[in-house]
């Protein structure tokens, strides 16, 4: 039996954070000094500013109830994000089939 090398897609793709394009859907990420939130992009409003629903782990952000929804949104300037005033911030993202990352 001859074993064939196997040609398998880059482990992760990542691109710098002020080539970010937010879109409805994308998955965020926030370290702070001692917790993580994990997010997901709902809009950008007229105003420039990025609207996502964090909550500290995955599945608690997933299985949110509508009414708890509004709580847990967060208004973040574009500003804020492409000058890197807020640090700890990675966005993912699907761009024509591939996962993307976005790191500062």
């Amino acid at each position: 039996m001859t074993s064939q090398a196997m040609t398998l897609p880059p482990l992760a793709q990542y691109k710098p954070l002020d080539k970010y394009t937010p879109e409805y859907g994308d998955f965020v990420i926030w370290r702070k000094w001692f917790i993580t939130w994990y997010g997901v992009v709902t809009g950008v409003d007229k105003f420039s500013n990025l609207t996502v629903i964090f909550e500290n782990s995955p599945t608690l952000l997933l299985t949110l109830r509508e009414s708890e929804i509004p709580k847990h949104t967060k208004k973040i300037p574009l500003s804020n994000i492409f000058n890197r005033s807020i640090p700890g911030l990675t966005f993912q993202k699907v761009e024509k089939g591939n996962v993307v990352w976005y790191v500062a």
